[in-house]
This record gives structure tokens, C-alpha cells and sequence, in this order.
């Protein structure tokens, strides 16, 4: 599944993939332009995977990232980080968070 938008000339603004399995959502990748960045743009985005993989019949997402500020977005999102790798690569600590939508049957 995927999410994206453009501007009139085709150039790729903001943009998410994802896939499903197992009634998860695993968020491959978000990504918004640099100088776009701050105004909700991801956020949107990533909801609309979101909406996608509830339609699945997902239960919770998981994402990750080796940015702590990206961290701190998504738990602002309502993700929980359900574990930090510090120098998973030199310098950057590799942040695995999940998002639960509804209990686990």
C-alpha cells in the first residue's frame, strides 16, 4: 500500500509505502520533502496507511527510524517505542515503535 502527492509538475512532495501481514501494518517507508517538512504533510500521509491497513483488518503498526526526532514525532503520533539499538549504525540509535489500534485476539 502507498500514499502519495505531487505538486502540478509531477516533483514528489510526501510520500508513504507500507505492507501488511500477520493484521499489522510494517511502515517501510515516510518520507517528506526537506523544506516541506513540519507542516503535517507525513502525518497525513501516514494516516491514510493507517486507514488502509484498519480497512486489512490490522490490529497495530510498526515503524522505525535512526532519528531521534522522527522518534519523538511518531510517539506524538501515538506510537510507543518498544525499543532503542544505541550504534545499531555508528552515531545513530535504530528506534522501533508500534502503534496499537486493538487488542491482540
Amino acid at each position: 500500500m502507498a500514499c502519495a502527492r505531487f505538486d502540478e509538475q509531477g516533483e514528489l512532495l510526501v510520500g508513504a509505502s507500507g505492507r501488511t501481514e500477520f493484521q499489522r501494518l510494517y511502515v517501510d517507508y515516510l518520507w517528506v520533502r526537506e523544506d516541506l517538512r513540519g507542516q503535517g504533510l507525513g502525518s497525513a500521509c501516514l494516516r491514510q496507511i493507517e486507514a488502509q491497513a484498519l480497512r486489512r483488518g490490522c490490529v497495530d503498526a510498526l515503524i522505525e527510524t535512526l532519528s531521534d526526532e522522527t522518534a519523538a514525532l511518531y510517539e506524538h503520533l501515538g506510537y510507543v517505542c518498544i525499543s532503542h539499538v544505541h550504534d545499531f549504525v555508528p552515531g545513530f540509535t535504530r528506534h522501533t515503535l508500534l502503534k496499537v489500534w486493538k487488542p491482540r485476539d
